[in-house]
């Protein structure tokens, strides 16, 4: 094989190692998201329908936005499924998906500077449990999502978990955070 080859290909493996290192950590590069969150009574107990009240830090290692600083709550099933390829060889694949999702905005135009740190309190709803059981919600979406939770829950060969995420969403990069919590909702209603 000529030499001009080999080194274009071993170039290409660099930089596309390199490439997918910076996606993969470019972000931590750029700065940090930290949560501390509250649960029922002042601690890590999180319960349907009390507010889980908490303090997003950001640490920026360069200028960051404008962008939207928010907090989520979301509710993921997580499920392992086998694959046959075309040889004929089956494979375990991991699959995830959404059942719920509520969005609160902390600050819609936030921008932090190089070497600052900045804290913003949040109050985040969770559903009632009265919510589902009367079919009427403060909460869009959230009735469905009771349905396909409790779907979820029924079945063995499902996880189902709650997850509060942190994020700035800047153009070309976000900073996320997320913490699983202990939020558990009725098998039954």
């Amino acid at each position: 094989m000529n030499v001009v080859v080999v080194v274009i290909i071993i170039a290409l493996v660099v930089g596309a190692i390199g490439g997918g290192l910076m996606l993969a950590f470019g972000h931590r590069l750029k700065g940090s998201i930290e949560l501390a969150l509250q649960g029922s009574g002042g601690g890590q107990y999180f319960e349907p329908g009390q507010p889980i009240q908490g303090i997003m830090t950001v640490r920026a290692k360069k200028d960051l936005g404008p962008g939207r600083l928010f907090v989520a709550l979301v509710c993921t099933e997580e499920w392992s499924e086998w694959t046959t390829d075309s040889d004929g060889d089956r494979s375990r694949e991991r699959r995830t998906r959404e059942l719920f999702r509520h969005d609160v905005n902390v600050e819609p135009r936030f921008s932090i500077g190089k070497g600052d740190t900045q804290t913003a309190p949040f109050v985040l709803p969770t559903p009632p449990v009265s919510d589902a059981a009367n079919q009427e919600s403060s909460m869009p979406g959230w009735v469905q999502a009771m349905v396909d939770v409790v779907g979820s829950l029924s079945r063995d060969d499902r996880e189902t978990y709650w997850e509060v995420t942190g994020q700035f969403d800047i153009p070309g990069l976000d900073l996320i955070k997320r913490e699983r919590i202990p939020l558990q909702y009725p098998a039954r209603f």
